[in-house]
C-alpha cells in the first residue's frame, strides 16, 4: 500500500503505511518483513528528497537483511544506499 501511495505523490500516506508496515512486522517478530518495510521507509524518503533518513532506513534494512541472510533486501538496501549517494552527490 506505501509503493501505492508514493507511486502517486502521496507521501504523508506512503509513509504513514510504511511504518504502519514496520511495526507490525516488528510486533510480530518477522526480521525479513521488518527489512522489506525499511527499504520501503527508504525509498519513499528518498524520492521526497530526505536523504540523510533514507540513508538511516536503508542502512536499518541493510544491517537487518545481512543478519537474517535475506539477500533480496540486502541487494535492495545496497541499491537504494547508492540512489542516496547518487542524489546526494558522493
Amino acid at each position: 500500500m506505501a509503493d501505492v501511495h508514493a507511486d502517486a505523490g502521496r507521501y504523508g500516506d506512503a509513509l504513514t503505511a510504511a511504518t504502519a508496515a514496520l511495526a507490525i512486522t516488528e510486533d510480530s517478530g518477522d526480521r525479513r518483513s521488518s527489512s522489506e518495510a525499511l527499504n520501503i521507509l527508504g525509498t519513499i524518503e528518498a524520492l521526497h528528497g530526505q536523504l540523510d533518513a533514507a540513508s538511516q532506513w536503508h542502512g536499518q534494512a541493510l544491517e537487518l537483511a545481512t543478519a537474517t541472510g535475506y539477500q533480496m533486501e540486502i541487494q535492495e538496501a545496497l541499491v537504494g544506499l547508492a540512489e542516496v549517494h547518487r542524489r546526494a552527490g558522493r
